[in-house]
């Protein structure tokens, strides 16, 4: 982790939470997914004993086996004292909002926990560009956020588990350029019983962390869509360096104010844990 830390260090970061990169479990064989997701998180409880202060951790989930998952949450909270959940947003054929999946909200929300979100391209359309596999990925993960957001929204999960502190990763992806949109196309729909108080009001109770998304265009639209409360400096090490991540944000020459709103203080009133 001395890579990780030097970052930090570079960037001014004293404290990080970390998640497993997304995509490797899901495509792990499936009769040794639960075996692997569970060695990684005991990994990154180790690192977080190892360096006391620097980081916190994220359990990460072997879903689509939802019994596993269920145990991992369980296990992640109660024994490895994790601050939340991480998930990609598909897995196989299915999405998060997938019905199969609600006894794991049932119980993220009887823990009044976070959830974060990294995007996966999914299965559906991994294969758009059969000659540059990356450029998959460089068009599909941030659309998948706005997949994985609407059909959250739509299948009424959001308005079901008000307990959980959804996150989603690169300032939202494609939800902060579209969401107007979507409320336009939706202006005639009965939307009371997945969003009572309506679209925006959903969309502002989400949080949004700005790993790899944080450069001046970007950064003025996410703060036109979403309240500055909602908005979390991240950093998609080791995609992109803190130092990349933090730059990008200096250049948006925000007042002190928001600044310390995303650095830090909007981290230490979702978890608590960082104030220490």
């Amino acid at each position: 982790m001395s890579y990780s830390i030097e970052n930090m260090d570079k960037a001014g970061i004293a404290t990080s939470i970390i998640t497993p990169p997304t995509g490797f479990a899901e495509r792990t064989d499936p009769s040794g997914r639960v075996a692997m997701v569970r060695r990684t998180n005991e990994y990154g409880a180790q690192v977080v004993r190892d360096h006391p202060g620097r980081y916190l951790q994220l359990v990460y989930m072997p879903l689509p086996d939802v019994d596993a998952a269920l145990k991992e949450i369980a296990y992640g909270f109660d024994s490895l004292k994790v601050v939340g959940v991480g998930f990609a947003t598909s897995y196989g054929g299915k999405y998060v909002s997938d019905p199969d999946f609600a006894p794991v909200w049932d119980e993220l929300n009887r823990r009044n926990a976070i959830a974060y979100f990294h995007p996966l391209a999914p299965a559906c359309c991994s294969s758009l560009f059969a000659d540059l596999p990356d450029e998959a990925s460089l068009v599909e993960i941030p659309y998948d956020t706005g997949r994985a957001v609407m059909t959250l929204l739509l299948r009424g999960v959001f308005a079901k588990y008000r307990n959980i502190k959804w996150v989603f990763s690169h300032s939202g992806g494609a939800v902060p350029m579209f969401a107007g949109r979507w409320k336009n196309l939706l202006a005639h729909e009965d939307l009371s019983k997945i969003a009572p108080n309506g679209l925006d009001t959903e969309f502002a109770r989400l949080y949004y962390e700005t790993a790899n998304a944080s450069s001046p265009p970007t950064m003025a639209a996410l703060l036109k869509f979403a309240p500055l409360s909602q908005v979390l400096f991240g950093s998609d090490h080791p995609y992109v360096t803190d130092e990349v991540n933090m730059s990008d944000l200096l250049r948006s020459n925000l007042p002190a104010r928001e600044m310390n709103a995303i650095l830090f203080e909007n981290a230490q009133r979702l978890v608590p844990q960082l104030k220490a």
